[in-house]
């Protein structure tokens, strides 16, 4: 069964702060553990995403806010971590678990 590679999005501040570099290598970590079974997007604060943002991206907010924290990372469209880069080893249990479910859209 050949299906279309899980998403993991990213909102990072442009230009990228320490904390967005940070994010970026654990994403590209992630795409290099799991070969052809991952694929990121990066969305900039502020700018019009480039693609079709999942379901869980565009109903996610910071708390009670209007917005989302930067940065911030979505496995799947379900949130990982606002504000702060995940911890890495609960970050790769995120996508291990997702991948047994369905692609959000």
């Amino acid at each position: 069964m050949n299906q279309e590679p899980m998403r993991i999005e990213l909102l990072l501040a442009c230009p990228p702060t320490r904390k967005c570099r940070a994010i970026r290598d654990l994403a590209n970590e992630a795409r290099a553990r799991f070969p052809g079974r991952l694929r990121i997007d990066e969305y900039e604060a502020g700018s019009a995403c480039p693609v079709t943002p999942t379901n869980g991206y565009r109903s996610a907010r910071s708390g009670k806010g209007k917005f989302k924290k930067i940065p911030s990372v979505f496995v799947n469209g379900v949130e990982v971590s606002a504000g702060e880069p995940p911890e890495r080893e609960a970050f790769f249990r995120v996508i291990e678990e997702q991948l047994g479910q369905p692609r959000a859209t």
